[in-house]
């Protein structure tokens, strides 16, 4: 599961306050990060380094020590300044009920099928596309919108912080059709 460009953008623009405001915030630090939760907040200005006139977010991640590093977006900017004080505080379990809940406010709630794998056993689950999102979602958002910016995978695993290209490939959540029609203007296809 990931959210589109346009689903990224219902959720920067739905006016959340409270509770579901720090949700929000938190979320898209995930989604313009590419980290995963547990290295969301160790984004803050002393892990900025300019670079000429770019700066560059670097984070040593804190599951495999694996080094991260990428731009550091307007957007991703425009929330460090807000949140120069220190992240909101909540536990993963208050986040994902929130997110479901932004998600859902924001408009995310069309009728998916998703293939769950457990005990080496597939099962089809169909619902309501926000009640599959959870803050890991933001991962798979970053990394599949890159790819489909065409971003190389090779550099969006730097900002990723992936080692292997297996690894990195259980993110992209890309379907066929997605992909037909990206390439429909290819050359290879004319």
């Amino acid at each position: 599961m990931y959210l589109t460009k346009e689903e990224v953008k219902a959720i920067e623009e739905f006016n959340a306050d409270g509770p579901l405001e720090k949700a929000k915030d938190l979320f898209l630090l995930g989604i313009y990060t590419g980290q995963r939760q547990s290295d969301w907040r160790k984004a803050d200005w002393t892990r900025i380094k300019t670079i000429g006139s770019t700066k560059v977010l670097v984070i040593t991640q804190q599951k495999t020590a694996q080094i991260a590093a990428l731009p550091v977006s307007p957007k991703l900017e425009k929330l460090l300044h807000k949140y120069s004080g220190g992240w909101p505080s909540l536990s993963i379990q208050k986040l994902n009920r929130r997110i479901k809940e932004l998600c859902k406010k924001a408009g995310i709630d069309h009728t998916v099928t998703i293939t769950e794998h457990r005990g080496g056993k597939a099962t089809e689950l169909t619902g309501k596309k926000y009640e599959f999102i959870s803050s890991h979602t933001a991962r798979r958002t970053f990394a599949t919108n890159a790819i489909l910016a065409g971003i190389p995978a090779s550099e969006v695993m730097k900002f990723t912080g992936h080692r292997t290209l297996s690894a990195f490939m259980q993110y992209i959540r890309t379907t066929a059709q997605e992909a037909a029609i990206l390439y429909a203007e290819h050359p290879f296809f004319s």
